[in-house]
C-alpha cells in the first residue's frame, strides 16, 4: 500500500516513522508547509517525495491512503 502524509509536525513525524517500519507500506509523499520540516523528511527518509502543497497528495493516482496529522493544541482548561 502506498500512502501520503499531510503534516510533519509533532504527531506527523511519529506517524511517518511508524508507517515506515510496517512491511508492505510505502510512504510515497509527505506534505508540510514549513521548509525545515520538509528538509527533515528528506534527510531521514530520502525515498519520500516532499511537497509544500498538500493538494498534491490526493492528486497522486498511485496513493492508496492519506494520513492527516493535525497540530497538537492544548485542551480547554490545560493551557
Amino acid at each position: 500500500m502506498k500512502i501520503g502524509v499531510i503534516g510533519y509536525g509533532y504527531r506527523g513525524a511519529d506517524l511517518v516513522r511508524n508507517f515506515a517500519e510496517i512491511e508492505g507500506i510505502e510512504i510515497k509523499r509527505c506534505a508540510d508547509q514549513r521548509a525545515e520540516r520538509r528538509a527533515l523528511v528528506k534527510k531521514r527518509y530520502p525515498s519520500i517525495n516532499v511537497t509544500e502543497e498538500p493538494e498534491e497528495i490526493p492528486a497522486d493516482p498511485e496513493i492508496n491512503a492519506i494520513v492527516i496529522a493535525t497540530p497538537v493544541w492544548p485542551r480547554a482548561g490545560t493551557e
